[in-house]
């Protein structure tokens, strides 16, 4: 196994899953791929003091020195593209690939785009990531009045 374990997804199933393999005793290469650009963070505290509190920082799922420490490639800010299993590879979008043995999708969910008119529109967003949070904070800070779409649990917190 030369190319060891491949995670796309740093949100907890990633985090955790590259965590387990090393308490596991796997010591071939892991690599765990996000496509934002910061460390992994708690995403539950998004819809709840984050957006309000304008002083408010991340959360990170386990310190920087973890990954280092466990020798976990973390590669922050990419983009997979496609999933070529005959090859076992990664396209990166952009440019570039990735080989992977074994292959772990944690991508977690998005939110469902409603097709409606006006979705389209300035200040329309959709909860899901830290850029995200940033941006309700920022627009809810400006606005009297908001709309949310959905009772779920991040609907119901915000």
């Amino acid at each position: 196994m030369k190319n060891g374990v491949v995670i796309v997804g740093a949100g907890h199933a990633g985090v955790q899953a590259a965590a387990s393999l090393r308490e596991d005793g796997y010591d071939g290469p892991v690599i765990l791929v996000g496509d934002e650009n910061e460390l992994p963070y708690h995403k539950p505290p998004l819809s709840k003091t984050f957006i309000k509190d304008a002083e408010a920082k991340p959360q990170p799922l386990r310190g920087e020195a973890f990954y280092t420490g466990s020798a976990i490639d973390y590669r922050p800010g990419i983009r997979i593209e496609r999933i070529d299993a005959g090859r076992h590879g990664l396209d990166i979008a952009g440019g570039g690939a990735l080989a992977f043995d074994n292959l772990i999708l944690a991508t977690g969910s998005r939110p469902r785009a409603l097709p409606l008119p006006g979705s389209d529109l300035s200040g329309v967003v959709s909860l899901r990531s830290l850029a995200d949070a940033r941006l309700i904070r920022e627009l809810s800070a400006e606005s009297e009045d908001i709309v949310i779409l959905g009772g779920g649990f991040i609907g119901l917190e915000i």
